[in-house]
Formats: structure tokens, C-alpha cells, sequence
């Protein structure tokens, strides 16, 4: 069926209402405050297609129908992130860890699982799992994308020169003085027109004995943490490395066994 139906929904504050869902959509349940939206929702939906679900493997659950509504067709089985657990901002969270079946994903593909490789280690479900070390992509930390400079949006005119820049985020007279040591030939530049290598330097850095040098990346990195709004220059990028999956390539090792 490509439609939920739901006669004589009766509980709390539903009065044996009639309605019809459809399937493979998004469905938004709005209304005012106290007009049923979670009865409908958790009470009715999730607990029905919970409980037929457990009835269909052997396990009696739930209560009786006739206390909630009269008949339901085409309800499968549900799943439920509680009001009380969305608010959370872990940017990893998905629907997936919110229930915990991605755990039980995990648990299934490190037990049932083979190593396509025959030198690999014993599977574990930390392998299968973007919120472990083990299983995660390192370039994201499993979040599946990064924020990066928007360099458009914080130089948007061609002509701006490499000091303007500078001087634009409020660079100190003493940093200045560090950075024309390092870049003052190229200062009165625009910072379109500078060399590529000398462009990611300034915007990027160097790294000396794992510290990086000043660069327009951490000036925007400082003013964030001293609370200044720098979201605007910013720009969501999916990861390369992982392709958004969040996950390590080595999860390509392994697939489940032929049952």
C-alpha cells in the first residue's frame, strides 16, 4: 500500500479521527499545542508499527487497539527519535545513532561479516561505525563534511590588496609588522592576482613543529572563539576524502558473508 489509513483515532486529545497518510514522503504533523500531534505520532504510528512488528517475530507487545482506535492499514514498522533527544548537537547524530540501529548494523556486519582480504584483523563493530576512531573518516571526524573559507565572500573585489585584507580583519600594527617580514613584497598586491603557493600561505599557513603560522584562517578562527560573527565567510564543503559518507575507505575490505 503507498497510503497509511487510520480510522477512529481515539486518544488523549483525538476524537475519533479518520485520516490518511501517505507513504515515501516527508510528512510534517502541525497543529496547535494540545491538538494531538504526538498522540498521533507516538501513541498511534510508532506504537502500532512497533507492536505488529514484534507480533510478527513471536513477541506479544502493546496494548489492545480498541483503546486507541478502531482499524490501521498499511503500517510497517516504525521507528522513534523522541522531542527529548533532537536537541542535541553532536553534527554526527543522525536517525541512525539516535535509535541505536546503527550499533545493531554494526554488530551485524562485524559478526556476520568476511574480510575480503585475508590478512586483515578480526572484524569489529568499530569498524562499521563513523562515530569511532576505528571506523571513522579522519579528515572529517565523521561528520561527512567540513566549513571552509568562503574566500569570495571575504574578498569580494578583485582589487583588494594583500594589506587591505589585513587591515580588514583588524590585523595588529605588531602582526603586521611579522607578516611584511614574510609577505611585504607582495603586500600592495591584490590578493587575487598572488602566486598560488604564496595564496594558500597566507590563507592556510605553514605548520612548524605542528604550529601554524598566522594566516587569515586562524585570525578567523580567533575571532570566532572571541565570540565576533565570522559564520558568513564561511562555507560548508562535502568531505573529499570519505565522499560525505563520513566513514573510513577501509570499510571497503570487508562485506557480509553469503548467508
Amino acid at each position: 500500500m503507498e497510503e497509511i489509513k487510520i480510522w477512529g483515532a481515539r486518544i488523549h486529545n483525538l476524537k475519533n479521527i479518520n485520516l490518511t497518510i501517505p507513504k515515501r514522503g516527508l510528512v510534517a504533523i502541525t497543529g496547535i499545542s494540545g491538538s494531538g500531534k504526538s498522540s498521533l505520532a507516538f501513541d498511534i504510528l510508532f506504537e502500532e508499527g512497533k507492536n505488529q512488528y514484534l507480533r510478527s517475530i513471536g513477541i506479544l507487545a502493546g496494548l489492545d487497539n480498541e483503546d486507541r482506535f478502531n482499524t490501521m492499514e498499511g503500517i510497517g514498522p516504525t521507528v522513534a527519535v523522541r522531542q527529548n533527544t533532537i536537541r542535541l548537537s553532536n553534527p554526527r547524530s543522525t536517525v541512525g545513532t539516535k535509535t541505536g540501529i546503527l550499533n545493531q548494523l554494526a554488530l551485524i556486519y562485524a559478526s556476520d561479516g568476511k574480510a575480503l582480504d585475508e590478512n586483515s584483523e578480526h572484524l569489529s563493530p568499530g569498524f562499521f561505525l563513523y562515530t569511532t576512531a576505528d571506523g571513522m573518516c579522519l579528515s572529517c571526524q565523521g561528520r561527512g563534511f567540513y566549513y571552509d573559507i568562503n574566500l569570495k565572500q571575504l574578498i569580494p573585489d578583485k582589487t583588494t590588496s594583500l594589506l587591505e585584507v589585513y587591515k580588514s580583519l583588524q590585523v595588529t600594527d605588531g602582526f603586521l609588522r611579522i607578516l611584511k617580514k614574510k609577505y611585504g613584497m607582495y603586500f600592495e598586491t591584490p590578493f587575487w592576482e598572488l602566486p598560488e603557493d604564496i595564496k594558500g600561505q597566507v590563507v592556510y599557513g605553514t605548520y612548524d613543529n605542528g604550529k601554524q603560522s598566522y594566516c587569515l584562517e586562524r585570525i578567523l578562527r580567533n575571532a570566532y572563539e572571541k565570540g565576533e560573527d565570522v559564520e558568513e565567510v564561511y562555507e560548508e564543503k562535502i568531505c573529499t576524502a570519505c565522499q560525505g559518507r563520513g566513514s573510513a575507505k577501509k570499510r571497503k575490505k570487508y562485506s557480509l558473508a553469503e548467508s
